[in-house]
């Protein structure tokens, strides 16, 4: 799924820009190399842009921020599309750093940490230490997964009655995916396609605007309430961490049908059938 979409953006960004691949390799490359020059002593990873500032926010690889997989995904797309060993060694570098990460069962987006790093590593590399990591971080993740509700748990609240299911949870269901086709536990196969149905039911409108978070009951299989943020009249943006996104949501963009909106590839997907 990451790899699609890093080539769907190499191919649109030369059609609207008159850019070679090339060219943005080259770009992308050199702007990098800056990124990685002004990075702090250590394995620290960017996580937030500063408005106005030339640096990033950075973080620890394993402090719970749900962007790490995404520097070393970066670092892993450069060396496939360069094959440079500089870009290699600093992927494997940054992805080690997140060994750890695969005990996680307390954040719901170790799909974007794990397979952004480790996915993509295994990916481009074969790796044969990858997979056994992608499977133990998978079957942490199962630990989130609520029978009642069908769905894997967002965040952890003091509230025993609500169960958090952010829409964007379905892009960390591809380790779901890669673990059972690392493993052959078809369990965790069944409880990606179990969260997607549920998702498709419970967090989409008849004009496919969506709910952002719903809360559902995890005693009942039931769906509690809807807290918007996303589509309908909750046109901001909501904050994020804490940072507050300063545009307005298009709502147009929003009315997808389903893959488009969760990005599947098809062949996660063993029977291509949905409720």
């Amino acid at each position: 799924m990451f790899s699609i979409k890093i080539l769907f953006l190499c191919i649109l960004v030369p059609i609207v820009y008159g850019l070679t691949r090339k060219e943005l390799v080259d770009f992308a490359d050199k702007q990098y190399h800056k990124l990685i020059n002004t990075l702090k002593t250590g394995v620290q990873y960017p996580a937030v842009g500063k408005t106005g500032s030339d640096h990033w926010e950075t973080t620890p690889p394993v402090d719970n921020q749900w962007t790490a997989g995404f520097y070393p995904g970066v670092l892993w797309h450069l060396y496939n599309y360069t094959k440079s060993d500089e870009w290699k060694q600093l992927a494997t570098t940054a992805t080690d750093a997140m060994y750890n990460d695969q005990f996680n069962t307390w954040q719901h987006d170790i799909g974007f940490m794990i397979m952004g790093s480790y996915g993509n590593g295994y990916e481009f590399t074969k790796n044969p230490n990858y997979p056994k990591i992608i499977v133990n971080a998978a079957n942490h993740f199962a630990k989130r997964f609520n029978h009642n509700v069908g769905c894997t748990k967002s965040w952890d609240t003091p509230n025993p009655n609500e169960f958090l299911v952010i829409v964007d949870n379905m892009m960390n269901l591809e380790l779901l995916f890669e673990g059972w086709k690392h493993s052959g536990n078809k369990t965790l196969y069944d409880m990606a396609v179990s969260h997607t149905n549920v998702t498709i039911r419970e967090h989409l409108r008849k004009d496919y605007s969506h709910f952002q978070i719903p809360n559902c009951d995890p005693f009942l299989m039931s769906k509690a309430k809807n807290t918007a943020n996303v589509g309908d009249d909750d046109f901001m943006a909501p904050e994020a961490m804490t940072n507050e996104y300063n545009h307005l949501i298009d709502i147009y963009s929003l009315s997808l049908i389903g893959a488009q909106i969760f990005g599947f590839d098809k062949n996660d997907i063993i029977d291509g059938k949905y409720e």
